[in-house]
């Protein structure tokens, strides 16, 4: 059969044909004819004698039942010559596959199809259904042909085929949502019906009736019929007996197809946006594409009937039970699961299909299991923001439940934390199961709705598995990190601080010893870790790694006390040579009369020295790494200090700048300290002659007498020598606190402090003793006794009195001397 488009004349495409040999042929109207086929070179032609350019053009085609007039009505809008039917030969097929001619309207091309529904092609019409298809595919605006008389018809309305046809049409072509407008040509309109009338009636069905019963792809599942398709609605009178009517309303409407007419239909967003170079190419693929394509191969009548039929049934079934879970959730409160949602669904469910299936049990049983499961899709859709709510809540009451069994976990110290987490993370899943199971409803003939509920639960269950595996894994770096600190605070209450104490002490082996100690520290602690990181399941990585963080924690700790230590040498030597010189092996000041100053102060100067030798060079990595590498002295008159080469790789503590400089210091203040003992030595040598205290005695004894025989007097100079004695004696005793041996003055000053409050009673008793040996005036003196002016008189006549007692002495004494 000949296909094609010819320029210049009718031409006739009929695409049923699939014949590779191509000629062209002009028919009646002047537009191209592809003969023998759909091939390239008479669509070039086409567009070439259409001239138009880039993408600036629209294609109109036309759809309707076969003898409706479609032809007629082109001819008449867009001055085409397509064939039309001669009523004198009876009713019968015209047009055959597809005609274009380009319009009388600028930048137009115009598509006339064959029409459907014609008995030639019997039950089987596959082909006028695939040119449906490619009318929709390739045309910016669709005329649809239909007489007045069947508006409200099903299959006389085409509507099958129209569901069929977009529904393909969006599965295989529409890659967004491209925009196509649907102008609805009513035709034989006899005015009984009010336009407005018919235009509400077909709207709704298309909107209740058609798009609904309409797959679409996932991408357009919430889509509407209004996101693709625009409609409008032309009323055509009877094109013999109206003719004046009817030439009239074609005119209008050849005006809707005008560029720049405030009436014209044209919009952007129709447009393919295909250049018309490109067209034969994008018309080529786009029938390859509906040929070829097996699911365009539409069932029969019955079988869409009875799609249509078990769709509209389920859609009641599905509004009923929306109607229920709608009362659901009113019931719900906040914070409470749904009560037995699971038997709930599973009772609803049960007699929703079973009503189906008796009320589709006449129609194919494939196509009723089909929409059966579509229904459990539905169904999952509209419970799913109960079913949300309800995973919601068990997911974070069964984490409030996993919480509290961790703070337990974590503020006990566990040491088997992997195994106690685990266990916890089990019952915790175990719980959240639970509530999924009963949520869920048991159905044997719904497994897709069953299905689907679980799979709103994966999320959750994902969600929980992640937050629990989180707070595990956060908690259980937490535990590690109180382990570490655990093992931190032991260390410096136990080896940090006896190393401090032996580094205090400075003994010669300093660095043996400290070396010593470590080694057997870390390695004891190191064990004690490892011991406990088996409660963690730690891997080989963290057994190596934790140890050795504390490891360097330590050795960073001790440095730190070597560096602390450094800053304050100067001191160091003070106090050290202080000890040594001016001190006795027990911690008492040494007495300097018969002492050899020369032999202490040397001893104590050359051993307070070798402490710059013992810290300025960093030595704890080996027992004999820089063994000769030493400072030396020169003692003598002047002293002097000889800082050694250094090899590249060591860690000075001490600088040669700063060792020199520490070190005359040391040398002044040492110098000094023998100053002052060659002093309080020589001080020492001198006394009094004993004829000195032979005239003390002989001219004081006067005084002495007068104080034996005055015991006033005499106490208040007790008292006074008592308080000097003890100020000094208190000075002295808190002099040897502090720069005394530590292993005598520290329980020293533990007994001091609980003694200390019995003293201060005594001292309170003896205070209260001495003072009723003053006894105070009363404070009211009675009638006739002397004023406070007058008893103030007396003791001013008192030294009368004592010269008076003093001179028998004073004779006797002279007496005496005479």
């Amino acid at each position: 059969e000949s296909s094609g488009f010819c320029p210049g004349v009718t031409c006739t495409m009929s695409l049923l044909s699939q014949v590779v040999e191509v000629r062209v042929e002009k028919g009646p109207d002047g537009s191209n004819q592809i003969v023998t086929g759909f091939t390239r070179a008479p669509v070039d032609a086409l567009i070439k004698d259409c001239q138009f350019q880039g993408s600036d053009y629209f294609v109109v085609a036309v759809l309707g039942q076969q003898s409706s007039g479609k032809s007629t009505i082109l001819n008449a809008v867009f001055g085409t010559g397509f064939e039309v039917m001669d009523a004198s030969t009876g009713l019968n097929q015209t047009t055959k596959g597809v005609l274009a001619a380009k319009g009388k309207q600028d930048k137009l091309l115009v598509m006339d199809f064959e029409g459907s529904d014609g008995q030639q092609r019997g039950s089987q019409q596959h082909l006028e259904r695939k040119l449906a298809l490619f009318a929709l595919s390739m045309a910016d605006v669709v005329l649809l042909n239909m007489f007045e008389h069947n508006i409200g018809l099903w299959n006389g309305g085409s509507w099958p085929l129209l569901i069929i046809v977009i529904q393909e049409n969006l599965r295989l072509f529409q890659s967004g949502k491209n925009r196509m407008l649907l102008l609805f040509t009513i035709r034989d309109y006899g005015g009984r019906t009010p336009k407005d009338i018919h235009e509400k009636r077909l709207i709704e069905f298309m909107n209740d009736t058609v798009w609904p019963d309409v797959s679409k792809p996932e991408q357009f599942k919430d889509s509407k019929l209004s996101d693709f398709f625009d409609t409008k609605f032309v009323f055509m009178p009877h094109a013999l007996d109206k003719p004046d009517e009817f030439a009239v309303a074609c005119g209008e409407v050849s005006e809707m197809f005008t560029y720049n007419s405030p009436a014209t239909v044209f919009k952007e967003d129709y447009r393919k946006n295909v250049f018309a170079e490109d067209l034969p190419h994008y018309a080529d693929t786009v029938w390859k594409t509906i040929d070829e394509n097996k699911a365009l191969d539409i069932p029969g009548q019955k079988i869409m009937v009875a799609s249509w039929r078990c769709g509209k049934d389920a859609k009641e079934q599905e509004e009923k039970i929306k109607g229920i879970v709608k009362e659901w959730t009113a019931e719900l409160q906040d914070g409470v699961y749904a009560k037995d949602l699971g038997k709930n669904v599973e009772d609803v469910m049960t007699e929703a299909i079973e009503q189906y299936m008796s009320a589709t049990s006449l129609y194919d049983i494939a196509i009723r299991c089909e929409v059966q499961e579509n229904l459990e899709s539905k169904v999952v859709e509209v419970l799913r923001g109960i079913y949300e709510r309800q995973f919601s809540m068990a997911k974070d009451k069964t984490m409030e439940a996993f919480q509290l069994q961790m703070e337990k976990i974590t503020g006990e110290n566990s040491t088997n934390f992997t195994a106690e987490t685990n266990k916890l993370r089990e019952q915790t899943e175990a719980q959240f199961q639970s509530i999924k199971r009963k949520s869920c409803p048991v159905l044997d003939k719904a497994g897709v709705l069953v299905q689907g509920l679980e799979a709103i639960a994966t999320p959750y269950g994902t969600a929980l598995t992640k937050e629990v595996d989180k707070e595990i894994k956060d908690a259980r770096a937490k535990e590690l990190n109180k382990l570490i600190t655990r093992m931190e605070e032991k260390m410096s209450k136990g080896l940090v601080a006896e190393l401090k104490a032996l580094v205090e002490q400075a003994p010669a082996d300093l660095w043996e010893k400290l070396r010593e100690k470590l080694e057997v520290g870390l390695d004891a602690q190191q064990k004690e870790m490892v011991a406990a990181l088996e409660g963690f399941s730690a891997s080989e990585a963290e057994c190596e790694d934790l140890p050795a963080k504390l490891r360097a924690e330590v050795n960073a700790s001790v440095h730190k006390m070597f560096d602390n230590l450094i800053t304050t040498i100067e001191e160091k030597l003070r106090n050290r040579f202080d000890k040594m010189f001016n001190r006795t092996e027990n911690g008492t000041p040494r007495p300097w009369g018969s002492t050899d100053i020369d032999a202490v102060y040397k001893k104590a100067f050359e051993s307070t020295s070798e402490l710059l030798n013992l810290f300025f060079l960093w030595r704890l990595k080996k027992a004999d790494l820089y063994a000769d590498t030493n400072i030396t002295f020169e003692f003598g008159a002047k002293p002097k200090l000889i800082y050694p080469e250094l090899p590249e790789d060591c860690e000075v503590l001490l600088d040669k700048d700063t060792a020199i400089s520490t070190f005359q210091d040391f040398c002044t203040e040492a110098k000094m300290s023998y100053v002052v003992a060659e002093t309080n030595k020589e001080h020492s040598k001198i006394s009094l002659p004993m004829w000195v205290y032979a005239v003390i005695a002989v001219l004081g004894c006067n005084e002495f007498l007068f104080l034996l025989s005055h015991p006033f007097y005499l106490l208040i100079v007790i008292i006074m020598i008592v308080f000097f004695f003890g100020k000094w004696l208190d000075a002295q005793f808190q002099n040897f606190l502090e720069t005394g041996n530590p292993a005598i003055t520290g329980p020293l000053r533990v007994g001091l402090e609980v003694a200390s409050p019995h003293v201060k009673a005594a001292q309170t008793k003896v205070l209260a003793q001495v003072g009723q040996l003053f006894p105070q005036p009363p404070a009211q003196p009675p009638k006739g006794t002397p004023t406070g002016t007058e008893s103030a008189e007396k003791p001013a006549a008192m030294p009368p009195k004592k010269e008076e007692a003093q001179e028998p002495q004073k004779d006797k004494a002279a007496k005496k001397d005479d």
